[in-house]
């Protein structure tokens, strides 16, 4: 039962090891954007969806739907000015934030019930005996899933800026918005 403990082990760390490569591939001409932002404007439900581009004095720079870029930028990237003025709230949140929880979170879950499943020892002179190996491997596998749905939880928190639609507001948080930006200055 070792050797199944074992390879069980095994196999959901290359599953989860194949899992990250195939998230971090991407073709060698574009870049993935480092953090997703969604704009919500003032008195009204659209939100645009997409990378920040860049801040001005009084607008900021997004590329909508879009999740990986070129520079320089292509015909289809067309970047969206939105006025400060029209701003509620920006959203942001790290690419891929969800998956990482979800991969530790699953990984904390397989450790805690390996280490619940040996500290708890072996079985004797029951009808239904289980080696320490045993419980390892049921721990594991009955915290797996629940790991994974609480870390990817934990992983998709957005960081909230109140803008407001006030100009002096925002340039309070300019600073912090460029952090998240691609470029420093607009391109138009």
């Amino acid at each position: 039962m070792r050797n199944a403990a074992i390879a069980f082990f095994a196999a959901a760390w290359l599953l989860l090891l194949s899992v990250c490569a195939a998230v971090q591939a991407q073709s060698p001409n574009t870049q993935q954007a480092k953090y997703r932002c969604w704009v919500y404007l003032k008195g009204s439900n659209p939100v645009y969806k997409g990378v920040l581009l860049s801040t001005s004095d009084s607008t900021i720079q997004v590329l909508p739907n879009a999740k990986s870029y070129t520079f320089p930028l292509t015909a289809a990237q067309t970047p969206i000015s939105i006025p400060v003025t029209a701003i509620e709230e920006i959203r942001f949140r790290s690419k891929g934030s969800p998956g990482r929880g979800a991969l530790f979170g699953g990984l904390i879950g397989i450790a805690t019930g390996a280490i619940i499943g040996f500290a708890d020892g072996d079985d004797e002179g029951t009808f239904l005996a289980f080696s320490a190996e045993d419980k390892a491997l049921m721990g594991s596998t009955l915290l797996l899933l629940p790991g994974v749905g609480i870390g990817a939880v934990v992983g998709s928190g957005k960081k909230k800026v109140y803008i407001q639609g006030k100009p002096e507001v925002y340039q309070r948080a300019r600073g912090s918005l460029q952090q998240y930006a691609l470029q420093s200055s607009p391109l138009y």
